[in-house]
């Protein structure tokens, strides 16, 4: 608090300095400068917390730069450039700045969590050579347009989470005009951005991995229910699940299943509903406190699946097409709710469906037994003659493979 509350509005430190925590506290400085032949330089936590600070100039190269948790958090700067030299900047220690529109970041810096998070008009960021940057760095920095880099550097994706304005790299759109991936900037995509959710550019990719996707595994001859079960089993086949590593951020994002061989629930079940709104099957995600899958409409019926706990050294079928009370059945099904985890599943219902209509119940009268197995034979027997098949079509298609035929049946009484 040394000059708590004074009236000075410029500063220039012409060597080395620290600037302890509180030092200016309320005062309204304007103009901030550090000059000097590489001098060292430290700002504590709150060091200039929320100051009106419109200009702000380094020398080009220092000793050593600390600015410490948010330490300059707030400025009114429009622009920034990090000097070279041994820079540390702590955990958003510039983060919410208003006004800052262009960042450049020195070589070798050290950038913690959130440094420039929330910087809403930030629009475009250069970051030079290698540097040990933390995570969600540029979070919610929604103005940001591009960001120049080395594409063979390492570089964390999370940090462009919420950069929602984000469309270029190097100035340069990484897609064709077909929504494909410029070879120049597919490697640094499938190397960085395993972990990043909900920017243009992530969302994209994953468009584009949705569409290609689709294409391989589903025919125009396909039943809406063979679609549903060749997605679930091609999904099951793309990864296996991430045990002992539940909680890392490539598990948890649209791209989980496009970019790693392994994934969690949310990887599996997001994958899933892009792909079957992708061909047309209305369906969405649900999720409890610890788990998610999807909710697919089939001929006019709803149905849990969970490609996830179906997932194994072979694809299963325990939790496919289940009714709301038998995914009941285990408790970490219970209680499931609807979510739109990102832009890209906007296309969902706004409403929980329900799902009541058990599979091989054709004659409605809540269980299944010899009764819906003679109704499917005698309906296969019709069929086979040229008339109209009684039972329904879903329900009575009890191994998946859009048809109903006396294997149907004998599935229903084994």
């Amino acid at each position: 608090n040394t000059f708590a509350t004074a009236s000075v509005t410029e500063l220039l430190f012409p060597g080395d300095v620290h600037i302890c925590t509180d030092a200016f506290a309320a005062a309204p400085i304007e103009k901030l400068g550090f000059t000097g032949k590489e001098p060292t330089i430290t700002i504590d936590r709150n060091g200039l917390f929320f100051m009106p600070i419109k200009d702000i100039t380094c020398p080009d190269k220092v000793k050593e730069l600390s600015i410490c948790e948010k330490a300059v958090c707030g400025m009114g700067a429009e622009e920034l450039t990090l000097p070279d030299g041994k820079v540390s900047i702590g955990e958003s220690a510039f983060s919410d700045c208003g006004n800052l529109k262009k960042l450049t970041i020195s070589d070798s810096a050290h950038i913690g969590d959130n440094a420039f998070a929330n910087c809403k008009a930030l629009e475009d960021v250069t970051i030079n050579g290698s540097n040990d940057i933390g995570n969600y760095v540029f979070s919610g920095c929604s103005a940001l347009k591009n960001i120049n880099i080395d594409l063979d550097e390492k570089f964390n994706g999370n940090n462009l989470y919420r950069c929602s304005s984000l469309e270029t790299i190097n100035n340069t759109d990484p897609f064709n005009a077909d929504g494909s991936p410029k070879p120049e900037f597919l490697g640094f995509i499938k190397r960085n951005m395993n972990n990043v959710d909900d920017n243009p550019l992530i969302n994209k990719y994953v468009t584009y991995c949705v569409k290609e996707t689709a294409k391989d595994i589903i025919r125009d001859s396909m039943t809406d229910m063979e679609k549903v079960k060749a997605i679930h089993d091609h999904i099951c086949g793309m990864v296996s699940y991430d045990t002992g590593n539940e909680d890392d951020l490539k598990n948890h994002n649209d791209a989980s299943v496009f970019l790693n061989e392994t994934t969690v629930c949310d990887g599996y079940s997001r994958a899933m509903n892009l792909l079957l709104h992708e061909v047309g099957i209305d369906s969405c995600l649900v999720h409890t406190q610890t788990h998610s899958w999807v909710v697919v409409e089939i001929g006019g019926h709803y149905f849990h699946v969970d490609a996830t706990w179906d997932d194994g050294d072979v694809v299963e079928y325990d939790w496919f097409l289940k009714t709301d009370s038998e995914i009941k059945d285990d408790p970490l099904h219970s209680g499931w709710n609807l979510i739109c985890p990102s832009p890209l599943h906007a296309f969902q219902c706004e409403e929980l469906p329900e799902c009541k209509e058990k599979m091989g119940d054709v004659n409605s009268d809540g269980t299944v037994d010899g009764r819906d197995a003679s109704a499917v034979l005698s309906s296969y027997a019709k069929a086979s003659a040229g008339k109209e098949p009684q039972t329904d079509a879903v329900l009575s298609d009890m191994n998946f493979d859009g048809k109903t035929d006396a294997r149907d049946a004998s599935q229903l009484t084994s």
